[in-house]
Parts: C-alpha cells; structure tokens; sequence
C-alpha cells in the first residue's frame, strides 16, 4: 500500500491541531519525483520539531507551518526527491559509505546545528542549551558575536521550559578549535563571505569570542594573513589550498607559508549550494559537493584525507524514524550522512547510531586530543565507516588512468573560482 498523508476533514475551514487522523479523514499522496529546492518548511524546535515529534508519535508532519501562510504544510512534507535531482549524492552514497542512522545532535536549526559542529553541544550553563535562533529588533540575521546589540538567543532548560530572552550570541564556551589550537594541530573553517550569501549565519566561530576577537579572524580580509588556523572566506578558498594556489585567483586571506589543506577543515557552502530553498530556487548542492570530492580525490591529499559530508538539519520534512532522547535538547531527526574516503568500506549502509558529536570524537581519537566532555564523550565514534588496515584505494586521477572512472559527477569548479572573482568585484 503507498504511503499517504492524512488530514483531518475539518481543516479547509479552520487549522485544528490533533494527535490522530479524524475518522472522515481524507487521504493526500505521498508526493514523488519534486524538486530538490521548492517552498522552505520551519525546522525550529519550537515551530517544528515539538509538532512533528508529538511526544513521540510522529504524527505531525501534515501540521508543520511555514510552507504557506496561515496555513499548515499538508501533504508538501511527505516527499521523496527525485533521483536524477540528486544523482551525486546517490554515486557517492552508494560506493562509499552511507549511515542510517545519524541524527542531529539536537531538535533545532541551523544556528544550533553549527554550533554543535565545533562543540558538540550549546550548553552554555548548568541545565540551559541555545535552541532556535537569535533574534532582534532590527530583524538582522549574523548569528554571532557582529550581531545586533540587542540580540538574544533563545533557550531551553533541563525541564523543558523555553526562554526568548537568552544570551547575546557570542559564546565564551569551549569549542574543539581549542583542543586542535593546544596541540598546535591545523584548521581551517572555509565559510562564504560575511555578512552574505549565508556566511552571515553559517560562521559558527563568529559566533564564540575566542575567534572572533583574534589573529583567526579575517576582520580585513584583504589585509589578513592566515597563520595556519583561521576562519577563510569566501568558500572557495577550500580550492586554493588543495590546489596551492596563492595570488591571482586567490588573493586573500593570505597563507603564511606554502598554501595547503590543513589537518581539519571545515567547509560551508552558500545559500545556492546548500540545498535550501531559497529566492532564486536555485540549487547547486550536488554539483557543490561534488567539486569538494573532486578537488580532494584528484590531489595529494586523497591518500589521508576522510570526507564527512552531512547536512545540518532535517528542513522540515518527513522522517518515520523516531529519534532518540537523550537529554533535553536532543536528538533531532535524522539527517543524511555519506563518508567518502579511500579508507570507507565500499557500498556500506552502517547502521551505528552518529550525530555531529560523532565527527568530533572522530577528530579527537585520530589526533590524540582530549575529550570536549560535550556529546562527543557519549556519541559512537564514525570508525565503522572504516577498513583501516587496508591499502588505500587509488586516487580518481589514478583510476581514470586504468580506464575506470570513480569520479561522481562532472562539475567544472572553475565555476567556483568565477564566481569567487564575482562577488570580490561586487565588494569592489
């Protein structure tokens, strides 16, 4: 029997929240084949997560809001992409590793979910955790430390109560930036230009003082100069360093050294490349996260280089899996999570329970660094993902030498250094 949606007979008339479908009810479609990028459902806890989740009956997806004004969502979170939209991620996913089991850290959105990649957590007291995201009465987006004077960022305690008027959104927490900074380790958070194209919200570190008031801070990109470790923007300075690439197309930041990859990067697509909806209802995620595959596996770096690729939150969509609980900000629903590397076992579905503190526990063990003492202590560690103790497999250039091909998808990421001279003459 295809899957449906169901909704109460009542609801063209008036929005009327219920646990179980009316007896009347009629039945919506479960929707096939859609568009990657179409209208944007909320993905907060408070808007999202509470009504879906429903105390664990997973039954409210048809009354998620933000699809439509005024209106409820129906049957537009009950979809499945069609496959030609996303045939990358399928390439990868099936030669490489795919986990069926990987949930968001916590039950809110972006600005959380950021956060948790570098912390693992938003616990910033005993007992009360960010949650949604930071607000003001300038309506202004930044998301950290350059926000408006009067933001606050919402929380929740321990008990499960919700506060609107929590800290300003420039935390003094720990992140593993300090761990990798101890152990004189390399980083690198490759992140779109601030205070666009999504590098005013997606740029964790501006939002933890520690970086954001330091030499790892492009506060003048073109007068900065990247001393190993540092925030780098735009995103495609990812390219230049694999490709050490210094001037010309890559004029800032500049590397104090050689340009190269350091140990650990992160690296933030833009709005366009996100897979998020967005005005322009362009999509660019596939070909975006292909060109990142490619530019690591046609490189020297191919042979120690582990690529976790995953997306921050659910969007508001449609899961049948109930996440588990774990404390009181989390988990979230699940999220997609594909490990490419020549070390990942080859056409593998892992069903080991991951979140975002998993990838830290994954740093953490590979470089021999302490425990944050966040999620990270209690997540299991992505080594399933792999076969160590076997050779590597050949890089991409090195298979199409053999007439065998394993690269994903045909980008030019010529693309991205275009549109990287682009928006530095928009700035100009």
């Amino acid at each position: 029997m295809p899957l449906r949606a169901v909704r109460s007979s009542t609801s063209s008339s008036s929005f009327k929240r219920i646990d179980r479908p009316d007896a009347d009810a009629d039945a919506d479609a479960l929707r096939l084949n859609v568009r990657l990028v179409d209208l944007d459902p909320d993905h907060t806890y408070c808007g999202a997560f509470k009504t879906e989740f429903d105390a664990g009956r997973m039954d409210g997806f048809y009354w998620e809001r933000g699809c439509v004004k005024k209106r409820p969502c129906e049957a537009y979170t009950y979809r499945v992409t069609a496959r030609k939209q996303i045939q990358p991620y399928w390439d990868l996913a099936t030669q490489y590793v795919l986990a069926g089991r990987a949930f968001a850290t916590e039950f809110s959105g972006s600005y959380t979910a950021h956060q948790d990649l570098i912390r693992g957590d938003t616990s910033f007291a005993k007992g009360q955790s960010l949650v949604d995201f930071p607000w003001n009465s300038k309506h202004t987006n930044d998301w950290g430390c350059d926000d408006a004077p009067d933001t606050k960022t919402p929380f929740i305690t321990s008990k499960l109560l919700y506060n609107m008027n929590g800290p300003f959104p420039c935390m003094k927490y720990e992140t593993i930036r300090d761990l990798l900074d101890a152990a004189k380790v390399t980083w690198r958070y490759y992140v779109p230009p601030w205070p666009r194209a999504g590098g005013q919200m997606w740029s964790a570190f501006d939002g933890i003082s520690a970086v954001r008031y330091s030499d790892e801070w492009p506060t003048d990109p073109n007068k900065f100069t990247c001393n190993g470790s540092c925030v780098s923007w735009p995103d495609t300075n990812f390219i230049c360093d694999v490709k050490g690439i210094e001037g010309g197309r890559c004029p800032t930041p500049k590397i104090k050294g050689t340009a190269e990859l350091p140990a650990v990067s992160w690296v933030i697509p833009t709005l366009e490349e996100s897979d998020h909806s967005n005005p322009h209802r362009i999509d660019l995620g596939p070909d975006w996260v292909t060109c990142v595959v490619n530019a690591i596996g046609e490189s020297k770096y191919w042979d120690s280089t582990a690529i976790v690729i995953f997306w921050d939150d659910w969007g508001g969509l449609y899961d049948h899996v109930k996440p588990p609980q774990l404390d009181y900000s989390g988990l979230g629903f699940r999220v997609p999570f594909i490990v490419v590397s020549p070390y990942a076992k080859k056409g593998y579905v892992t069903h080991i329970q991951y979140e975002f503190g998993s990838v830290l526990k994954f740093i953490e063990s590979n470089f021999g660094l302490p425990s944050l003492g966040t999620t990270d202590k209690r997540a299991n560690n992505i080594t399933d993902a792999f076969d160590f103790p076997k050779n590597p497999e050949p890089s991409f250039r090195s298979s199409r030498s053999k007439k065998r091909t394993t690269r994903h998808f045909s980008y030019d990421c010529g693309r991205m250094h275009r549109r990287l001279i682009q928006s530095r003459l928009a700035d100009s």
